[in-house]
């Protein structure tokens, strides 16, 4: 089978993931602010994009202090669990 994807979304993804670095989680505009109450970003610019225009980027460093558990920031507390309408144990995910 062969299927092709076609659209706005495609074009985004296939951007951010051209402009993308090794080891770095790059995320649009739009999604950081979704999440910036909960993590710590990095603007890195704005990237074109076909058919869209400039789309700001950003690198997620960590989850922020009062959402985490440890000092990295890579493990979620029961705070950021709660708020995002997780029913786990924060040291489950440890």
């Amino acid at each position: 089978f062969q299927y092709d994807i076609w659209g706005d979304t495609v074009n985004t993804a296939s951007r951010m993931e051209s402009s993308g670095e090794a080891g770095e989680v790059n995320i649009s505009g739009d999604t950081y602010t979704l999440i910036k109450e909960h993590f710590d970003c990095q603007y890195r610019g704005k990237v074109q994009a076909k058919n869209k225009g400039e789309i700001d980027m950003y690198f997620v460093k960590r989850i922020k202090p009062g959402f985490s558990t440890d000092a990295e920031g890579v493990h979620p507390n029961d705070r950021f669990l709660r708020d995002l309408g997780v029913s786990a144990d924060a040291e489950q995910l440890a």
